[in-house]
């Protein structure tokens, strides 16, 4: 009897891998298979591309008629630069388009979503062509097996690999002369994904260089001390000063407190409390 109970819980067991598993493996396959091209949108330029093309995909009769009676043809850009870079992972090239119209001034790398999709869609071309408008210049790219980027994979990431296409992108407009304040993100539907992963790990590179140049500079003859600013991210300072190892054992000086400091505060305290009851 506890044999038949035994084999009985074993193949219930067995039967739910094999559900849990196959499940996955149909998700997988049908929802994050990665189509590689732009759909209706295939070969589409900044020149040349059209919202009417796919208005009759969708249901909603809004959207369809929005996409159907827009005006796009007021938004297409005659000028744009081919361009190719690494991504992060240095061996995957990224294909993208860039605008870079204005000296001085801005640029914000364009992200699409999921597939069908890529730089040759209507919402990233309308993207640039508003902020071109605006005088912000524009980088539209193609994340890794999407477009005329590197094939590496046939699944979607969900952002965990392709926020490195980003930093790429980011590295690529810093070596162009942009600032890092200059680069702005905007990531659409599941770019938001990669965007936000490469916000949040450009923090680290950014903390990471500052630790490497402390180090550095440590060992130059003569340097006595270091200056750092982390404007708006003051709360990593303390962090990366300990990180680098530059106090050693010593630790941050601090003035003692004077006898007067004491009746001093004391005295700051009651002309603080004496102007709050003035004022109420």
């Amino acid at each position: 009897m506890k044999i038949k109970i035994s084999y009985i819980f074993a193949s219930i067991i067995s039967v739910g891998i094999f559900i849990y598993f196959g499940v996955g493996f149909y998700l997988a396959s049908s929802i994050l298979k990665i189509n590689p091209n732009c759909g209706l949108h295939q070969d589409a330029l900044p020149s040349t591309w059209s919202t009417f093309v796919d208005h009759h995909e969708y249901r909603i009769l809004e959207r369809s008629q929005l996409r159907k009676n827009f005006p796009y043809k007021n938004y297409h850009m005659s000028q744009w630069q081919e361009v190719f870079f690494s991504s992060k992972d240095e061996k995957i090239k990224i294909s993208g388009w860039l605008f870079n119209y204005f000296k001085d001034r801005p640029i914000v790398i364009v992200v699409h979503g999921i597939f069908p999709n890529g730089k040759c869609k209507p919402e990233s071309n309308l993207i640039a062509s508003l902020l071109l408008k605006n005088n912000i210049n524009a980088l539209t790219i193609d994340l890794r097996n999407y477009g005329d980027s590197s094939k590496v994979s046939k699944y979607e990431n969900l952002g965990l690999s392709e926020y490195k296409d980003v930093l790429g992108a980011f590295d690529f407009l810093k070596k162009l002369g942009f600032k890092e304040y200059q680069i702005g993100l905007h990531g659409i539907s599941l770019g938001g994904t990669s965007v936000i992963f490469a916000a949040e790990k450009q923090k680290e590179e950014g903390k990471r260089l500052c630790i490497d140049l402390m180090q550095e500079i440590r060992e130059i003859e003569g340097v006595s001390g270091i200056h750092v600013m982390a404007y708006r991210q003051e709360e990593f300072v303390a962090e990366i000063v300990h990180d680098s190892g530059v106090l050693r054992d010593r630790h941050p000086w601090r003035r003692e407190l004077n006898p007067g400091d004491h009746a001093a505060f004391e005295l700051a305290e009651k002309h603080a409390a004496t102007i709050a009851a003035t004022d109420t």
